[in-house]
């Protein structure tokens, strides 16, 4: 489920980082599709009626931007799909621009899935038709067919329209906290980077990009208690409502300025420079790391300490990315020769939240010779290897799904 930078997130643990630290955090976000270049409608006091969800049995209710015009649904209320009817269950999943229900099928008619995911975007019917085209897209590829929710069709909500999606989970996140923040199994970092790398071959051979790979969008394909984790567990990846196509990465329409959460936003993405695939590929990157540790990479409180904290994992950023961007001023200083490198902006570092370091070490090959002692040295040295293609600065020189899965193969003689 999404998040933006304004509206917290409930699916977020908004203190993660005191599990390592004691200190307070701040959410991981995630901002607007575009910024102050997008060519977004505002809102106005006509929009479509906005969505109160509320669930009758606990007498709670959970409204998100409710207004004059509300549409209501309540948990156990019935509705129909398929010619079958439905009852509203329990919330699944919720963020700052929908909520998914779990709805259970009544009755023993044939052909009907038992249970499902109904999916209520609260304003923009936009994002519901990019992600029923994107997930239709998807699940026509090789690649994506096992890797992306079914779209099972749509239901009628009032004058809304909701998306009927198969059921998954739980996500990455609960079984991370699940696990106390231990580092899973090693053969199930492997199986998630293997379905990941898939995800990214298939995102780009339908010309999508993903823009909000986390571990709250990754979900097991059959979970519940006692589910064994390794290499052969599937996942799915889900929420395709802020994807970006082929007309926002071509630049003509608008200038994309603010995507992914940022915990695993790509170094492009803040430095507003041109963005594509490759920054799927860095959050990817970011989520196997932490899949292994345990914990988030790089847990940044702001965007200039999300770069610190980059910078202080991979050093510099290379001069070609930032004679690409169009926001560097407010980062770093750069030489005007090109002889030395850039250095954070150390004026803008006063104001900023202190960089606390939550793991004991910044770089990734001593974090991961500390952190994974108890892998093989081969295994921990092709982790590296992986982990050092898809978190590069310059998305140019980073790696894509189908060439870094041929070069694990090469380097290890087997699939990952």
């Amino acid at each position: 489920m999404s998040s933006s930078d304004d509206e917290g997130d409930s699916t977020i643990c908004a203190s993660c980082c005191m599990c390592w630290s004691g200190t307070t955090s701040s959410r991981d976000e995630r901002g607007p599709l575009v910024g102050k270049y997008g060519n977004g409608k505002a809102r106005t006091p006509n929009s479509r009626p906005r969505l109160r969800m509320s669930w009758v049995a606990s007498g709670i209710s959970m409204a998100i931007e409710a207004s004059d015009a509300e549409l209501t649904l309540k948990g156990g209320s019935a509705l129909s799909f398929r010619g079958g009817r439905y009852t509203v269950g329990v919330e699944a999943g919720r963020g700052a621009h929908c909520v998914v229900w779990k709805c259970q099928r009544v009755g023993t008619r044939k052909g009907e899935p038992r249970m499902i995911a109904l999916k209520v975007h609260n304003e923009d019917s936009n994002a519901l038709r990019r992600e029923a085209n994107a997930l239709k897209a998807l699940r026509s590829t090789r690649e994506g067919a096992d890797l992306f929710p079914a779209l099972l069709g749509t239901v009628r909500l009032g004058s809304r329209t909701g998306l009927a999606l198969s059921l998954h989970g739980p996500d990455l996140y609960q079984l991370q906290k699940a696990r106390d923040r231990r580092p899973f199994p090693s053969s199930f970092v492997w199986g998630i980077a293997r379905q990941l790398l898939g995800a990214l071959a298939a995102l780009e051979q339908v010309e999508l990009v993903h823009a909000d790979i986390k571990p709250q969008n990754i979900l097991l394909h059959e979970g519940g208690e006692g589910s064994t984790l390794d290499g052969g567990t599937r996942v799915v990846l889900i929420d395709l409502g802020s994807c970006l196509g082929r007309e926002q990465l071509s630049g003509t329409t608008s200038r994309v300025t603010y995507v992914q959460s940022r915990w695993y936003r790509a170094p492009e993405v803040i430095l507003w420079a041109p963005v594509g695939y490759p920054a799927d590929a860095w959050s990817v990157g970011c989520v196997v790391a932490e899949v292994a540790l345990g914990v988030p990479l790089l847990p940044g409180e702001s965007e200039f300490n999300q770069l610190a904290r980059a910078t202080a994992m991979l050093g510099a950023p290379p001069q070609a990315l930032l004679r690409r961007a169009n926001r560097v001023e407010p980062f770093f200083v750069a030489d005007a020769t090109g002889r030395h490198p850039p250095v954070l902006l150390t004026t803008r570092a006063v104001d900023e939240p202190e960089l606390v370091h939550y793991l004991p070490y910044a770089e990734l090959s001593p974090l991961l010779a500390h952190v994974l002692s108890h892998y093989a040295e081969d295994e921990r040295r092709t982790l590296l290897e992986l982990l050092d293609g898809l978190l590069r600065w310059d998305p140019d020189y980073r790696w894509n799904g189908p060439f870094a899965s041929a070069r694990l193969w090469r380097s290890t003689g087997a699939k990952i």
